[in-house]
């Protein structure tokens, strides 16, 4: 129950920091109150050469979750330094979850946040990875590690809305 209880409230977490609206960037004039923002368009990634475009989108667009994983490796295998590394690793991610592999889930979260630490499907993966293996005997010894990932997630949503606090109060939503 603890643990169906802890994985709903990291994908609330996950679910609001997700819907957070886009940060004004440094150069644009503040907006006047009562005004509607100007929604600012998130810097693309953009796949200059063919053959790894090709290569990405087939490997996304695979329904089936095992081919999605086979395709993804040999993406990251062949292009190990894209633009799009983090988000391939991401879909990695999901579709080990999909097929219930949960050791390969789990190293591929450990990429994740090596490439970005605030990621926060990764950071709720890892806790809810980590507290899945403290059972038994060696849960005392397993225990406080899932706390890390999981303060860290926290961490980040608390920055993100006190972003988006000063934002509002300077008028700069």
């Amino acid at each position: 129950m603890k643990k169906i209880a802890f994985a709903m409230l990291l994908i609330a977490v996950s679910a609001v920091a997700q819907t957070a609206p886009a940060p004004v960037p440094q150069g644009a004039a503040p907006v006047p109150q009562g005004a509607a923002p100007v929604p600012v368009a998130p810097q693309k990634k953009e796949i200059k050469d063919p053959a790894e475009y090709n290569a990405y989108v087939g490997a996304v667009q695979q329904s089936d979750a095992a081919a999605k994983v086979s395709g993804l490796e040999a993406f990251l295998t062949q292009y190990p330094n894209s633009v799009m590394k983090e988000d391939a690793l991401e879909l990695l991610m999901i579709a080990y979850q999909q097929t219930n592999n949960s050791a390969k889930m789990f190293d591929t979260a450990q990429k994740v946040l090596q490439a970005n630490p605030c990621n926060i499907r990764a950071l709720a993966l890892v806790a809810y990875s980590k507290q899945a293996m403290a059972t038994g005997r060696t849960r005392s010894r397993v225990l406080p590690k899932p706390a890390r990932p999981a303060k860290r997630a926290c961490s980040v949503c608390r920055r993100r809305a006190s972003r988006r606090a000063r934002r509002m109060r300077t008028g700069r939503n």
